[in-house]
């Protein structure tokens, strides 16, 4: 096997802000992974990321919604997390960072398949059972929120089951959407007075959480180890190694208080 280590110039950065007006929510959300209260909320699509996301807060939580019908995009989400990194006015050297989903060291690295995912949505029935599989292999996969610079200076993992103001899911709908939800306490996000706040999310990729990375010496698959000794081989095609490597955006948001 060729063992010398690579890197692949994929790492995409949208520099273009988004400025998202801010839309306040009279009944507090459920944070369920599902897109049913964001009806009513102004979206915006990355298609870099090939997902629309949306922002908005209450008196007391942002809540963040990502959702994507394309199954690399789902499949890198599962795998790397996505990373919601807010920053005010304030004189910070660090501002808070939230993942989801995050994983110990020791687990294995999560590739989310989509074999039977259906054509479209035609037949409701099969789109409900297929949502159903995948939704229960979420479930025994996605069980930790990554912190950084939010409870002190390092990093944490904090069960996705809290009491401190932090929640996050992932679902799939009926509709074949996956879909991620985050809310966040207001108490955590210093804006030094400001309503605006800039944000970037990011979807890290499988090499946020793989300790190695190697071309096959055949060329043909890039190869992702864990500690664990774990191997995941993936094929050296586009979209599987935008999987591989972190690709973000920024925006601004406006509170409405």
């Amino acid at each position: 096997m060729h063992k010398t280590s690579f890197k692949i110039a994929l790492i995409v950065l949208v520099t273009a802000i988004c400025r998202l007006a801010g839309a306040q929510s009279a009944i507090p959300f459920k944070v369920d992974g599902r897109a049913d209260d964001w009806k009513a909320v102004p979206k915006l699509f990355n298609k870099n990321n090939r997902a629309s996301y949306a922002i908005m807060n209450d008196s007391d939580n942002l809540y963040l919604l990502l959702s994507t019908k394309d199954v690399h995009t789902a499949s890198k989400i599962v795998m790397g997390g996505i990373t919601f990194t807010l920053t005010g006015k304030g004189k910070e050297k660090q501002w808070p960072a939230f993942t989801f989903p995050a994983y110990e060291r020791s687990e294995e690295l999560r590739y989310l398949r989509f074999q039977g995912k259906p054509a479209n949505t035609a037949d409701s029935a099969r789109c409900d059972s297929f949502a159903r599989v995948i939704n229960t292999r979420l479930d025994g996969w996605l069980k930790s929120i990554g912190l950084n610079h939010v409870l002190s200076a390092g990093d944490s993992l904090i069960s996705v089951f809290n009491d401190l103001g932090i929640r996050a899911m992932a679902r799939m709908d009926a509709h074949l959407n996956f879909n991620v939800e985050m809310c966040i306490s207001l108490k955590y996000i210093n804006t030094g007075g400001s309503n605006k706040l800039t944000y970037n999310i990011r979807l890290n990729g499988i090499t946020a959480v793989s300790d190695r990375t190697e071309l096959s010496a055949s060329g043909r698959f890039l190869l992702f180890y864990r500690g664990n000794g774990q191997r995941l081989a993936m094929p050296m095609t586009p979209e599987f190694a935008d999987m591989a490597y972190a690709t973000d955006f920024n925006g601004e948001y406006m509170l409405i208080r």
